[in-house]
């Protein structure tokens, strides 16, 4: 009798053990796909291109790993209007405590309107010394830094080598030789362009200079800088459009594009520059390992030229980071652009892969490639875009007088006076 009971006994015991364990099973399998609750959010957003180029994704698991309870909360937009931010931060409703990816150009407008919150006193702990001065400055409205850099861009001719050196345009030291003046250039761009056939469609480019977008005005400045020392017209305060220097440029430009030795086909650049149908492109420092990392023919070499050997210096600019006035969680972003942004490894990644230059002197003791401190130099010595009291209006208007031109639908003269016209009657100046 004493032996069935305890056997009853243990078969109760046992059922109430399992019975147990699967309560606790339940409720911990419960527990774990319950939705985690965080008690601080980091939201930023991110212009669309900048992501592919960054590794955000990365930066901010680590950021939460080392932050318990933080979530960063990830938003792109893909909008090319550089005031778009201020529409709906001008009205109170700033969404995001960080924005990653406009550039500085726009930064007129936000802080007329007293929107931007200032980075000095990050720039200041952080340490001013730390920063590549020209990317710095270009973030600066007055004394006060207002976008932190993070993606320097400085203007450069991109050339094949193997290109280069059938033309025989490499010196003995097998690196190219700049052209000096606009005439050179001109003669250079016949030397590299091959038909073959005759037929009026050269197999080969002499080179590009990219026209879409902000190009053309980039390219505009960086023409008169480079080879002349000198962008603004001394009467009028303005960019130029009035001198010789400027007919004489835009004159080589357009004959060379009419003679089939230059294209300005953004699309055309960029895939010839990697097939080996362009040899030379005219466009920011970054297409250089864009172009060197999707390489299509073999056997070629992809560097990087200062337009006329850097006797003037080049033209830089830079996207950044920018922060509402408002943000609702200003401390969590400053630690996050400081452990994860202003971090070298991040910043080489992008770098080495896309480009595009880092704002920190010591990300470049970290790279081999020569080329790169050629592209730091000349980052140090470059000029900005002049502060325009509209710059979308002006580069709007540039885009479409430059493509007049371009398509034989006006001439040089036509064209600067076009521009001159349209920029008083916008009321478009340089302040």
């Amino acid at each position: 009798m004493k032996k069935q009971f305890s056997l009853v006994l243990s078969l109760i015991l046992c059922v109430v053990f399992i019975s147990s364990c699967s309560t606790k099973t339940t409720t911990l399998i419960e527990n774990q796909t319950q939705e985690k609750v965080y008690s601080e959010e980091l939201n930023i957003i991110i212009h669309q291109w900048m992501l592919s180029k960054y590794n955000f994704e990365d930066a901010a698991k680590n950021f939460e790993l080392n932050h318990p309870g933080v979530k960063v909360s990830i938003d792109t937009m893909d909008n090319k209007d550089p005031n778009i931010l201020l529409y709906s931060w001008r009205n109170g409703s700033a969404e995001h405590d960080l924005a990653f990816g406009w550039d500085a150009t726009s930064l007129k407008s936000y802080i007329e309107e007293n929107l931007l919150y200032s980075w000095d006193n990050l720039i200041t702990e952080y340490g001013h010394d730390k920063f590549v001065k020209s990317f710095l400055d270009l973030g600066k409205s007055g004394n006060s830094i207002f976008v932190i850099p993070m993606t320097g861009e400085v203007m450069a001719v991109t050339i094949r080598k193997d290109l280069f050196k059938s033309a025989g345009l490499l010196d003995e030291n097998n690196n190219p030789i700049p052209p000096k003046t606009w005439d050179e250039f001109l003669e250079y761009a016949k030397k590299l362009t091959v038909d073959s056939n005759k037929d009026g469609i050269p197999e080969t480019y002499g080179g590009c200079i990219m026209s879409t977008g902000q190009f053309i005005s980039q390219n505009y400045i960086y023409g008169l800088q480079s080879s002349f020392g000198n962008i603004l017209n001394v009467d009028s305060n303005n960019l130029d459009f009035e001198s010789n220097s400027v007919k004489e440029m835009l004159g080589i430009w357009k004959e060379s594009i009419d003679k089939k030795y230059l294209v300005n086909d953004t699309s055309l650049c960029r895939n010839g520059m990697k097939q080996g149908t362009v040899a030379m492109l005219v466009a920011t420092h970054s297409r250089w390992p864009e172009v060197e990392n999707e390489i299509i023919v073999d056997g070629s070499e992809i560097t990087i030229m200062p337009w006329f050997g850097n006797n003037y210096g080049s033209l830089a600019f830079m996207h950044g980071i920018w922060a509402p006035k408002n943000s609702k969680n200003i401390e969590l972003a400053k630690s996050f652009i400081i452990e994860e942004i202003l971090n070298d490894n991040f910043l080489k990644w992008s770098q080495e892969n896309y480009g595009k230059m880092s704002p920190l002197k010591s990300t470049y003791t970290q790279l081999s490639d020569a080329r790169w401190n050629l592209l730091l130099s000349e980052a140090e010595n470059a000029i900005k875009i002049p502060d325009f009291n509209n710059y979308a209006k002006f580069n709007e208007i540039m885009l479409i007088e430059m493509t007049n031109l371009f398509n034989g639908h006006q001439t040089v003269n036509e064209t600067l006076n076009s521009i001159t016209i349209k920029l008083i009657e916008g009321k478009i100046s340089i302040e």
